[in-house]
């Protein structure tokens, strides 16, 4: 569920609820005053990493030691013995 921010008219208090997006709050929380809710707008952040990775670099590293765990696995079966059921 989202979470939206509201400020009481009566107490000024302002607070954190979690709710569907059709629903609304009405009454103060805090001071029980009835339709004193006003909703905040979204706050949002955008941040951006310092690195300096290309884009798919992340997914080139994983591919890369998914390759290297697989050489492992047929490596390892290659020594293994198979004995065909009597």
């Amino acid at each position: 569920m989202p979470k939206y921010s509201y400020r009481c008219d009566e107490c000024t208090e302002e607070v954190e609820h979690y709710h569907s997006m059709s629903e609304t709050l009405n009454d103060c929380p805090l001071c029980d005053s009835p339709n004193s809710m006003v909703r905040l707008p979204s706050r949002f952040s955008l941040f951006k990493d310092n690195k300096e990775s290309k884009v798919g670099d992340l997914v080139r590293a994983s591919i890369m030691e998914n390759q290297e765990e697989l050489q492992q696995e047929k490596e390892r079966l290659r020594k293994v013995i198979y004995e065909p059921n009597k």
